[in-house]
Parts: structure tokens; C-alpha cells; sequence
């Protein structure tokens, strides 16, 4: 638990291996956490993403970080809440499984999430934050790569009940809370195959060249980041 750190902040400004970003399913358009990574990250962010054809309600997919202070860039697409009735819960936290097992695959040792699905996705709050703490500490218990996970909000309210709840999971040394956390989590039985960076990179550069605008490289954006 002492990897967790829950912070109010804008996600963009922190320095990371790899930030999760809230996207739709077209990957190219998105809420207000959408619209502040693409402004970090720049121009190239948007090509990359035309590249992914998309993603799944609950699964991620993964961008170099181009200009933002993050070296990854993990897109993931949370349910919007339609009463429970639809498998909202499992979906969402889906979203944190598929994104951290896409971290571990990138050899990340920092990862931040954004609140998900606590904005106009309508999730009840107090229940979105568990699913998160469930999933987050469910996979410490396992890793050890992750140095340190950020957990960022950036209104109050969602931070108090983060905050809140988390002490609950420290007291009770990872004891289920609710419904929900009773629940055992289901390994997924599929191996997700570690996406091909390059080849992406490659169509990015085959769409530049139609576009007019040169931009970094994908090459460039790593390299940069490991200096």
C-alpha cells in the first residue's frame, strides 16, 4: 500500500513511465482528461491513436508519450453507469487490469490514473474508487515493478472519498469492502500480445508524409524520454 498515492493534480504535469489517459472507443475523441494529455502530448498523440483502430469498452491500449512528461501513454475506455445493470463494474475495472498488465509489459515502474469514470461517465463515486483500490492492490500484491502508482483527482470531493476509502483498505489490510471487492477477481485467459510500437510509428509516418506537417518520430519521443 505504500506504492499508492492518491494526489489532487492535473495528471499532465507529473513525470512518468506511463499515464493513463480516458478515452472513447474511437480512441480520437474523449472528456476533459482526453483533451489535457492530447495538449501535453501534442499533435503526434492524435496520428498514433488514428493508428490503433480504436478499443474495446474496458480494454487499453498503449502510445509513446510524444511531448508529455509520461514515456507511455495508456488509452482505456470505461463504461459510462447505466444503473449496474450492465456489467458496468466488471467493464471498469477491466480498464485497470488491462492497464496495468499493459504497464508491467513496458516495464513501467510509475503509472498514474485519472479518476475513472467518476466524471460524465456518471459512476457512483465511492463504488468507481473501490473498484480502483480492489484492482490496484490485488495487482501489488503480485508485482513488484510498480514504484509508485498515482492515484489523481482533481476535485475535491473525489479526492476526500478517495482518501476515505483508502484508509479503509489500509486498516483492513486489503479486506473486501463491499459487494463488489467480496467478488474474486477473474483472470482474463487471454495473453494480451505486446503491441508493435514500430509498426505504428510507420503507418504515423506514411500519414505524415500525405498531412504536411513533419513531426517527432516515435524514435525520437523514446529517446528523449530516456534522456
Amino acid at each position: 500500500m505504500d506504492r499508492i498515492e492518491i494526489i489532487k493534480a492535473d495528471i499532465t504535469t507529473l513525470t512518468l513511465d506511463a499515464m493513463v489517459n480516458a478515452a472513447k472507443t474511437d480512441l480520437i475523441s474523449g472528456g476533459s482528461v482526453y483533451a489535457s494529455v492530447h495538449r501535453a502530448a501534442g499533435p503526434e498523440l492524435l496520428l498514433a491513436c488514428r493508428q490503433l483502430n480504436g478499443c474495446e469498452t474496458g480494454q487499453a491500449k498503449i502510445t509513446p508519450g510524444y511531448h508529455s512528461q509520461a514515456k507511455y501513454i495508456i488509452h482505456t475506455v470505461c463504461p459510462a453507469w447505466h444503473g449496474g445493470d450492465y456489467r458496468e463494474t466488471e467493464l471498469l475495472a477491466s480498464c485497470y487490469q488491462e492497464s496495468l498488465k499493459l504497464a508491467v509489459q513496458y516495464d513501467c515502474e510509475t503509472i498514474a490514473f485519472p479518476a475513472l469514470g467518476c466524471g460524465l461517465l456518471a459512476f457512483p463515486i465511492p463504488k468507481a474508487i473501490e473498484v480502483a483500490l480492489y484492482e490496484i492492490t490485488q495487482c501489488l500484491k503480485k508485482n513488484v515493478t510498480f514504484q509508485n502508482i498515482y492515484l489523481v483527482c482533481l476535485t475535491n470531493d473525489v479526492y476526500e472519498i478517495y482518501q476515505d476509502l483508502y484508509e479503509q483498505f489500509r486498516s483492513t489490510f486489503y479486506a473486501p469492502l463491499t459487494e463488489w471487492t467480496r467478488e474474486k477477481a477473474k483472470p482474463s485467459s487471454k495473453k494480451q500480445p505486446r503491441q508493435n510500437l514500430f509498426q505504428t510509428e510507420q503507418n504515423i509516418k506514411k500519414e505524415k508524409r500525405k498531412a504536411a506537417p513533419v513531426y517527432s518520430l516515435f524514435k525520437n519521443s523514446v529517446d528523449r524520454k530516456k534522456s
